[in-house]
């Protein structure tokens, strides 16, 4: 019987751990409620236009996507950034928006939340 009881109590103390390591709620940037968050990242379009363009200039047919998934914790602060779908190929450009995505400070939310976008780049020069 005092097996069960510390089983139970150990259980009982790791529940709250558990719940913290639940998946994040998604954001879908592009309904009402996410609009705040799409604000935020057309704010760094500047920054990701750039990090293309740069590239472009070594290489000019450089073209393709990037998915990327950003979380965000409950103050708004970047949690992290990874990149998921890479047809770009071109592993400096990737590099310089992730690091452009984490230093962002995004809306604050009642729990950890993330999103995912879909970069499309196509070799034309912004100006």
């Amino acid at each position: 019987m005092r097996y069960l009881v510390l089983f139970c109590l150990a259980i009982a103390a790791l529940t709250p751990l558990l719940a913290d390591a639940a998946e994040p709620e998604q954001i879908d940037i592009e309904s009402i409620s996410g609009r705040r968050y799409k604000l935020a990242l057309h704010r760094s379009m500047e920054t990701i236009t750039k990090c293309y363009d740069d590239a472009l200039k070594k290489n000019a047919s450089l073209a393709g996507r990037l998915v990327v998934r950003v979380d965000i914790d409950a103050g708004g602060k970047t949690a992290g950034v990874q990149a998921r779908d890479d047809t770009l190929g071109n592993a400096g450009v990737t590099k310089c928006i992730v690091e452009a995505l984490h230093e962002k400070t995004w809306p604050s939310a009642d729990a950890p939340r993330y999103f995912e976008t879909v970069f499309k780049f196509a070799a034309t020069p912004t100006k």
